[in-house]
């Protein structure tokens, strides 16, 4: 079966990745490394959060820098600009695929917040891999995320992605079309 890993950005360094970046695209590579050829995809996963060129496109280069001899087939996926973002477009992506399961690469302290939204946004769950022990309590600014992405998505049925795209549009400050 067919196998997405999904590697979430985080705010680069102006157009420039930073540590974190290249971490999480190493850890991404590792984790598709062991998978047969035609069996796997990376799908880079973030916007223009900082600078001119999206997250995705930052560590999609640092993936051909660093593993030139790599033969993995990559999307991106550039029109997210945070957590929920990344959750929704890439569960758009990932419904007109022929996927099977999911990997999501992150850090550490993002693993528990990234699950809830990809298990929401996709109705089912989601396998992960990072570069480190993930925390066992949430940090103060992580439990603020975590509650507000569960207020967003109260009421609303998992893996509905047009009603979580209403959602957005109407209570995010990121997506709304009043912005």
């Amino acid at each position: 079966m067919f196998t997405t890993v999904v590697v979430l950005g985080c705010r680069p360094d102006g157009n420039s990745p930073t540590p974190e970046m290249v971490k999480r695209v190493a850890c991404g590579v590792e984790a598709a490394t062991g998978m047969a050829e035609g069996q796997c995809m990376l799908m880079f996963s973030g916007g223009r959060t900082a600078g001119t060129i999206s997250e995705a496109a930052i560590m999609h280069r640092v993936y051909e820098e660093m593993y030139p001899r790599a033969s993995i087939p990559s999307v991106l996926e550039n029109r997210s600009l945070d957590t929920i973002g990344n959750a929704f477009f890439c569960s758009l992506l990932l419904e007109r695929m022929n996927h099977g399961s999911v990997i999501i690469v992150t850090s550490p302290y993002h693993v528990n917040r990234s699950r809830y939204l990809f298990s929401f946004m996709l109705g089912h769950g989601v396998s992960f891999r990072t570069f480190g022990p993930v925390p066992g309590a949430y940090t103060s600014e992580e439990r603020k995320s975590m509650l507000m992405a569960k207020e967003m998505l109260k009421g609303l049925k998992r893996g509905d992605l047009k009603a979580i795209w209403r959602r957005m549009t109407d209570l995010h400050p990121l997506y709304s079309e009043k912005c």
